[in-house]
């Protein structure tokens, strides 16, 4: 579930994870939902754990907000992992803060 500027939350049978937003510099949200799921899936079939790929997912929904258009035309997994510096460098477990 996202959560804004408060970030995301991930709940699986196994428990729950929360991770802080992804600071972006918010020009248009047009896409931003979709970027999220669509990295989010990318980073699953990749064999990343469920937390990790949401949130790389966040990530790139981020990147989308920030341009004024549906989408960065570089949005790929090269730029992802250019920009991972952006992300929390753990994510939380437990209730929201």
């Amino acid at each position: 579930m996202t959560l804004g500027e408060l970030g995301h939350v991930v709940r699986t049978a196994d428990g729950a994870w929360w991770s802080a937003a992804v600071p972006a510099e918010v020009v248009d949200v047009t896409g931003a939902g979709d970027a999220l799921i669509a990295a989010t899936l990318a980073g699953l079939v990749r064999g990343l754990p469920l937390p990790d790929a949401t949130r790389e997912g966040a990530l790139a929904a981020a990147l989308t907000a920030e341009v004024p258009h549906a989408a960065p035309a570089d949005l790929d997994s090269a730029r992802l992992a250019a920009e991972r510096h952006r992300l929390d460098p753990t994510p939380m477990e437990g209730p929201l803060p």
